[in-house]
């Protein structure tokens, strides 16, 4: 079995590290980049995997865990010579490819692997999707704020980004921004920023991105009000929180949106590229259920 074979099926062998250390054990380190580079340029022959993983996906797995999970002893100089390979830019690249699954596997392979010099091709990737993929811009955002967040050694809000989306025209664009404002951690330093974009998402023109909006806005607003109170009394208003909250629960949320969006690309395997139409028919389609139900 070659090398790009026994990478593709890294997937059957997921965070075992005696499969790893074999490949490294087996091949030098110029060979694995090497091969690395040619599943993600798309030279070796288009394979997609038992779990619908394509090349792309495969090699961007791989090179997170060497790096998250490879002790350096077995990984050091694969650490040492990936910055300065190719495949940084070939997961740059990647950034813009018309397949969604590869460009998502490519944000989170250069954030979860520390690559901050791939923070302005971030941010090139969240201008050129900001009006067709409201999926990936939370991706982008997450992985903005890690990266700059290793530099600046500080918790990164990315306003500007943020804005970009809550006044974007499209509903899903808007809608797609409450998957980065967090509902939870609403007593801390960015709680007035946060209730300030549910504030005006809670009076969208879309009436179930409202719902949302107004959902995680009033239970914003409870955690400020009691994180600091005694933890019996806190007991206690939870409980009546929950009650209060029921009837504001949203039918329809993003992030149902999105994963059942994408459990429908899945299930038709050939389809790994959408338009913005495609989901606000998907999402056209929910609704009709919804009402239905």
């Amino acid at each position: 079995m070659i090398l790009a074979e026994k990478i593709m099926r890294y997937g059957d062998h997921i965070q075992d590290m005696d499969y790893v250390q074999a490949l490294f054990t087996e091949y030098p380190v110029r060979a694995m980049l090497d091969t690395l580079h040619t599943l993600l340029n798309g030279q070796a022959e288009p394979h997609i995997d038992q779990y619908g993983s394509s090349d792309v996906q495969s090699a961007g797995l791989f090179i997170r865990d060497v790096i998250l999970l490879v002790p350096e002893s077995i990984s050091g100089d694969f650490r040492t010579q990936l910055f300065a390979s190719p495949i940084i830019a070939d997961l740059e690249r990647l950034l813009f490819s018309d397949d969604y699954h590869d460009r998502h596997s490519a944000v989170y392979a250069l954030g979860k692997i520390g690559s901050t010099n791939s923070i302005p091709a971030f941010h090139r990737a969240f201008d050129h999707f900001s009006n067709d993929d409201p999926l990936i811009l939370p991706a982008l955002i997450f992985e903005i704020r890690w990266l700059q967040g290793q530099i600046d050694h500080a918790v990164v809000i990315d306003e500007p980004l943020i804005d970009a989306m809550v006044a974007n025209s499209h509903f899903l664009v808007r809608w797609s921004a409450l998957d980065v404002i967090d509902r939870h951690g609403c007593h801390s330093d960015q709680t007035r920023t946060k209730l300030n974009y549910l504030e005006r998402l809670r009076h969208d023109e879309n009436p179930w991105l409202r719902a949302e909006a107004e959902y995680n806005y009033q239970d914003c607003l409870y955690q400020e009000r009691t994180h600091n109170l005694p933890k019996l009394e806190r007991r206690a208003q939870h409980k009546l929180h929950k009650v209060e909250m029921a009837p504001l629960k949203p039918k329809i949320d993003f992030f149902g949106i999105k994963i059942g969006f994408l459990n429908y690309l899945s299930q038709n395997g050939s389809q790994r590229s959408f338009q913005l139409v495609d989901l606000e028919q998907f999402f056209k389609k929910l609704v009709q259920e919804t009402s239905r139900a």
